[in-house]
């Protein structure tokens, strides 16, 4: 027999979203009691529900509709991935709050302690600048040696995890570079 195509649709996630997306083919008709409809995008659930059932209850006035969205199915699948960034953005945000107080505490310890130094290289006419430089270098010193030991770590677990999907994106170097930058501030 001749199979008629009605239609093509953009490329989905139907099953776990670390799968790799391999060909489906959707039929008309579907065996059992499923009947799948498709809206116009943008058509109000309540709206698209009343219509329906308008149209089933011509025929048979008993009818019960039993829906399920496939938005809601395709949310559902990505679920745990949500939950799982969200949590990683709140353990990011703060630990960087953190580190951001620790380096503050480290920076008021230094100057608290070298006041006398500092006076007396105001007092040779030692620059601003220069004294901070002179403050910073030590803390700058440590955040990169911070980085370039945390970097090839973090590396190393970031594209392990990624490998375990077959649809994943590639890691940037800026996503490690401009963390430390921003502690360098």
């Amino acid at each position: 027999g001749i199979t008629e195509i009605g239609g093509v649709a953009k490329d989905f996630c139907y099953a776990y979203p670390a799968d790799k997306i391999a060909p489906i083919a959707l039929s008309k008709t579907s065996g059992g009691s499923l009947l799948y409809i498709r809206f116009r995008e943008g058509t109000d659930r309540k709206e698209a529900i009343e219509k329906t059932l308008a149209v089933f209850h011509q025929f048979d006035p008993d009818f019960i509709l039993n829906s399920t969205w496939s938005e809601d199915i395709y949310t559902q699948k990505f679920e745990t991935f949500a939950t799982t960034s969200r949590v990683i953005t709140l353990a990011s945000l703060l630990s960087i709050f953190i580190a951001m107080l620790g380096l503050v505490a480290i920076h008021l310890y230094t100057t608290v302690r070298r006041t006398k130094e500092i006076g007396i290289r105001r007092i040779n006419g030692a620059s601003s600048e220069a004294i901070f430089s002179l403050l910073t270098s030590d803390i700058v010193k440590w955040i990169v040696i911070a980085g370039i030991i945390a970097v090839p770590i973090i590396y190393y677990m970031a594209s392990n995890m990624l490998n375990e999907y077959n649809n994943h994106t590639s890691l940037s170097w800026t996503m490690f570079v401009i963390p430390i930058l921003i502690q360098c501030i």
